[in-house]
């Protein structure tokens, strides 16, 4: 996102993202809140509104992009400084990162620990939510294995000439696609439990009018 078209599109599109999460979560969180225990309302309301913030600095990341000679800051010998865009930049992605994370172990550990018709993990219709949720947080510990595996003193990397592959730039690059990939896995995971949430509001309609 250093220079276009890359750069025109994270612009624009990480903020559109950034609102149509706030329209749709929202809504989401007041019904979620609702449906758990009293002993799991706060860390739901905690874990949702971790999110939010999260997502309003994915907003941030995508207005406020790199400087446009970023690549170069990695040289050893470039006389390039980082800059302040730069940095509000990568701090914005990093809250980003963490609040997802947060979110993610929070609401894993409410779905095995309540009675919710929507979050649930042992409700048969609340499972392929929960195995979508769970799976995308191994995938956001995959980051520390590749950059293990890929790092210029691995053994691993000398025996299968990966270091040839890949420099610490690909490095980072496959590291951080893996990263967001496993946080988008997360959050579209949502669109399961909406669905639920619209079948039990359907079926909550029929028996009113069968009485």
């Amino acid at each position: 996102m250093a220079k276009n078209p890359e750069r025109t599109y994270g612009q624009y599109g990480f903020p559109f993202v950034s609102l149509l999460f706030i329209i749709c979560y929202l809504p989401m969180k007041n019904v979620i809140v609702m449906t758990v225990e009293k002993k799991h309302n706060t860390s739901v309301s905690n874990a949702c509104w971790g999110a939010l913030i999260g997502f309003v600095c994915l907003g941030i990341v995508g207005a406020i992009p790199l400087q446009e000679n970023a690549v170069l800051l990695s040289s050893k010998n470039s006389k390039v400084t980082l800059e302040t865009q730069s940095i509000i930049h990568q701090a914005a992605a990093g809250i980003f990162f963490m609040c997802s994370i947060w979110h993610t172990q929070t609401i894993l550990g409410v779905m095995v620990d309540t009675e919710s018709p929507i979050l649930n993990a042992n409700i048969k219709r609340n499972y392929i939510s929960y195995l979508f949720k769970q799976g995308s947080m191994y995938m956001m510990f995959l980051p520390a294995v590749i950059s293990f595996v890929l790092h210029p003193t691995s053994s691993i990397a000398k025996m299968l000439k990966l270091n040839k592959l890949f420099n610490a730039g690909d490095m980072g690059g496959i590291s951080q696609y893996i990263a967001v990939l496993a946080v988008m896995i997360f959050f579209t995971s949502y669109s399961i439990d909406f669905y639920h949430c619209h079948q039990i509001k359907q079926k909550n309609i029929r028996l009113k009018k069968l009485d």
